[in-house]
C-alpha cells in the first residue's frame, strides 16, 4: 500500500500520465493490468451539470468525473455524494435503499485506489453554508465562534478514523497504490493562512488547483457562476428522493425544485459583486 497526496486539478493528468509511463517501462517483458477503483464524496463523484448520471442517482456519480478519465483496463467507481468514512467502511442507508460499504469493490486485484474523504466528517456542508449565510445577510458572521468546538472535536477524531480505512484498504487491496486527493480551501483566508503555515511549500503542487480557481479573470475568461449550487444541488437530492419514495409526481417534483432554486438564485443575485 502506497498512499499518495495530489491536489484535485492534477488528478486526471497525473494519473493518465503515470499509467502511460508504466505501460510502456514494462510493455516488453510482461503485461501490467491497473485495475482502478475510486472510492470517495462528491469531489469524486460528481462532474459536469450536462453529463449522465450512473446508478443510484443519490450519488450524483457523474460519466465524466475525473475516476472516468483515468486510463485503466477495469474501473470501478463507487464514489457518492455526501460519503464519510463511516459510509466507505460500512453500509449508507438513503430514502431509497441501502447501499453497500464502498470498500466492497475492492479486491486484491485492484492496483489502483483514488479516495477522496474527510470533508463531510468535518461538517463541509455545515462550513459552507455558514459563510454563503454571511454572504447573503451582508451582515457580519463569526463562523469560527459557531463552528470551531465542534470541528475541533471532529477533526480530532478523523485521523484515527482515516488510519482505519488505509488499514482496510490496504487489507483488502494488499498491492493498491493509494491516491487521495484532497480539498480546496474554502475562502480565499483560508488559503492564505494554509500558504502562511508552509504546506504548499511543503508539498509543491497542490496549490495549483487554488491558484486557477482565483486566477483573476475577464468577461472573456470567466465562464459560467454557479450562484448557491450546493444549496440547489441540495434542494434536488431532496425532491429527488420526495418523488422515488411515492409522495410527490415527477412535475410536483420538477415545479418544486424550479421554485426552490430560483428562490436561491435570486438571494445569490443580491448578494453576489462582480
Amino acid at each position: 500500500m502506497h498512499p499518495r497526496l495530489l491536489p484535485v486539478a492534477l488528478v486526471p493528468a497525473l494519473l493518465l500520465t503515470a499509467c502511460g509511463e508504466e505501460s510502456a517501462e514494462v510493455g516488453e517483458e510482461a503485461s501490467t493490468s491497473v485495475n482502478y477503483v475510486a472510492l470517495g464524496d462528491s469531489y469524486a463523484s460528481m462532474g459536469s451539470r450536462s453529463a449522465a448520471l450512473d446508478e443510484p442517482p443519490f450519488c450524483l456519480r457523474s460519466a465524466d468525473n475525473y475516476p472516468s478519465q483515468v486510463t485503466a483496463d477495469q474501473t470501478t467507481d463507487v464514489s457518492c455524494q455526501g460519503a464519510v468514512v463511516e459510509t466507505i467502511l460500512g453500509p449508507r442507508t438513503t430514502d431509497t435503499g441501502t447501499l453497500p460499504p464502498q470498500v466492497d469493490a475492492l479486491t486484491p486485484e485492484t492496483t489502483l485506489v483514488t479516495l477522496s474523504v474527510g470533508g463531510n466528517d468535518i461538517g463541509f456542508g455545515d462550513i459552507s453554508a455558514c459563510i454563503l449565510r454571511a454572504a447573503d445577510s451582508g451582515q457580519p458572521t463569526d463562523c469560527a465562534a459557531e463552528l470551531e468546538e465542534r470541528i475541533r472535536g471532529e477533526l480530532a477524531a478523523l485521523p484515527a478514523e482515516l488510519d482505519e480505512l488505509y488499514r482496510v484498504i490496504g487489507e483488502r487491496s494488499p498491492e493498491a497504490e493509494i491516491v487521495a486527493t484532497g480539498y480546496l480551501p474554502l475562502t480565499i483566508a483560508a488559503y492564505e493562512l494554509t500558504k502562511k503555515s508552509g504546506f504548499y511549500d511543503k508539498n509543491p503542487g497542490t496549490d495549483i488547483a487554488v491558484e486557477q480557481m482565483i486566477v483573476k479573470t475577464t468577461d472573456k475568461s470567466r465562464g459560467v457562476r454557479l450562484g448557491n449550487f450546493l444549496q440547489i444541488r441540495d434542494v434536488i437530492h431532496e425532491e429527488m428522493e420526495t418523488l422515488f419514495a411515492g409522495n410527490q409526481t415527477a412535475e410536483q417534483a420538477l415545479d418544486r425544485m424550479t421554485t426552490r432554486g430560483n428562490d436561491l438564485l435570486a438571494r445569490f443575485e443580491r448578494t453576489a459583486r462582480d
